[in-house]
């Protein structure tokens, strides 16, 4: 019988970016058609990992605006794995990651793992703003990120593939799995969602 594992996920990332939706089109199966501003929230729901190991996912959202900066850090500690959200259709949100984001987790949080997440991966067709892989896998290895993965909370494309590359991130962070080396950014075509991780509740 597998054994379940606790892991701590923070969302943190620029307001507007799709944090809320991906974590609600995951935990919920629901995603939200207007947007409102998040304060703080959060989900709990079990993914399989492996034969061996379950993971209840913590899911913490929090807001990306200004007004918050100094509540937002008051639930960074027992985080396990950070979330770091941008758009790939706003080249603000992106360039924010490392002007400020990985700046604020690395004061609170020094050593806990990061997985670099583009969201809005339904509308890069047609953006004139939009970030490409390359640029993304570059800056998440730029910034010793456990992973660069891309998704849509919309489509629900390559959702899976962002939640198992942080389970893996926040068990290797435990001491519970041990780290095979630095994980590769998943390709579009190994982040099929019917592979590795998949959602039990």
């Amino acid at each position: 019988m597998a054994r379940i594992e606790n892991v701590k996920l923070m969302t943190v990332g620029d307001g507007a970016v799709g944090k809320t939706s991906l974590l609600m089109s995951f935990a919920m199966d629901k995603f939200p058609e207007e947007y409102e501003p998040t304060v703080f929230d959060n989900y709990t729901c079990t993914m399989v990992y492996s034969k061996a190991i379950n993971v209840q996912l913590g899911l913490w959202d929090t807001a990306g605006q200004d007004d918050y900066e100094q509540m937002r850090p008051l639930a960074y500690p027992g985080t396990h794995v950070f979330l770091v959200c941008f758009s790939l259709v706003s080249r603000n949100s992106f360039e924010n990651i490392s002007s400020h984001w990985i700046k604020e987790v690395r004061t609170f949080s020094k050593d806990v793992p990061v997985v670099i997440c583009g969201t809005k991966m339904d509308m890069v067709e047609d953006s004139q703003e939009k970030i490409g892989r390359e640029e993304g896998e570059s800056l998440a290895k730029s910034l010793g990120a456990h992973a660069y993965v891309e998704c849509s909370g919309k489509t629900q494309k390559h959702m899976t593939e962002v939640f198992r590359q942080c389970c893996e991130a926040g068990l290797i962070f435990q001491n519970i799995i041990k780290n095979n080396g630095a994980s590769t950014p998943a390709t579009p075509a190994e982040s099929k969602d019917s592979e590795g991780c998949c959602l039990i509740c």
